[in-house]
């Protein structure tokens, strides 16, 4: 059997240029939906309303067993062992200079989330209007050191991990 590929056409766009696009742009009578300023998707109003309805053994057991961050050299220990055993698979035996940085970097980017879940809820039961800014111009290579400076214990890991 004889199998001979036609070759495609290609058609002509069919939408208009932008240039030529003028007021709304969708079908008639149909507007965009307005933008909702929460990470959750819910306003202040919607988080009362689901919190409420939580029941409190589960309420309870999320406040007796959320994350709460390390605080000292020992918690620090702690959460980096449990990354570089759990997370990252490695042993005593197996754990080299690599599987040190990331569970370290792990425990600091847990210790971050805790505060950052903490400041969302907080800005969106305020209802406040948000400035967004991105900037490109940063060191990656610094970011473990940055984390470490904003949550106020680098000298908790320094100690540890001899990071000058």
């Amino acid at each position: 059997m004889s199998t001979q590929t036609k070759a495609r056409e290609r058609k002509a766009s069919t939408s208009a240029p932008i240039g030529d696009l003028l007021g709304p742009v969708g079908p008639e009578g149909i507007s965009r939906p307005k933008h909702k300023r929460t990470v959750t998707g819910f306003g202040a109003a919607e988080i009362k309303n689901v919190e409420a309805s939580i029941p409190e053994p589960q309420r309870e057991a999320w406040k007796k067993h959320s994350a709460q961050g390390f605080k000292t050299k020992d918690e620090f220990e702690a959460e980096a062992v449990r990354h570089i055993e759990t997370t990252l698979a490695r042993s005593l035996f197996n754990c080299d200079e690599g599987a040190a940085y990331s569970g370290t970097a792990l425990a600091f980017r847990d210790r971050l989330i805790v505060e950052w879940n903490k400041t969302q809820q907080r800005q969106t039961l305020a209802n406040q209007k948000r400035v967004y800014y991105l900037s490109l111009e940063f060191l990656m290579g610094r970011a473990l050191d940055n984390a470490m400076l904003n949550v106020g214990l680098k000298d908790v890991a320094t100690g540890l991990l001899s990071i000058t």
